[in-house]
């Protein structure tokens, strides 16, 4: 969920202005303390339905559902794993990536056309431009 936070974040900063001031510090704050709670919440079903229990044959242990095929097992085989841990992360920071990389590709072209090499966006992540900056290169 973080990961995702971040790759708003880097939408956000190559954002206009605008955009840019309607996600303050306190939004923020509310975010992440909404974030944690959910990730709470989430968390707690597996700590009631989960045990620890030793492999058999080794010296090692794991962590294996208490009702192999109960309801709490198929909602983390067919909607936690695949929905919950990946295709709606993967979705958020795609989608964010992907915007921001555009809009970090129009500006360096524009940087690069008019040969103005100063950065008027100071907030932007340095990496992310030297990043574009070696896409741009490459063609």
């Amino acid at each position: 969920m973080i990961i995702c936070f971040a790759a708003v974040d880097q939408y956000m900063s190559t954002s206009m202005h605008e955009r840019r001031q309607a996600i303050n510090l306190k939004c923020m704050h509310r975010l992440i303390v909404i974030s944690i709670f959910l990730s709470i919440l989430y968390g707690i079903p597996f700590l009631v339905f989960y045990d620890i229990q030793p492999l058999s044959g080794t010296n090692t242990t794991t962590c294996r559902p208490n009702d192999n095929n109960g309801p709490f097992s198929k909602y983390v085989i067919y909607v936690s794993l695949p929905v919950i841990d990946g295709f709606i992360p993967i979705f958020i920071m795609s989608i964010a990536g992907f915007i921001a990389f555009l809009k970090l590709r129009v500006f360096v072209k524009l940087n690069f056309q008019y040969n103005i090499f100063k950065l008027e966006a100071p907030d932007l992540s340095a990496d992310a431009i030297r990043f574009m900056m070696a896409y741009h290169h490459s063609y």
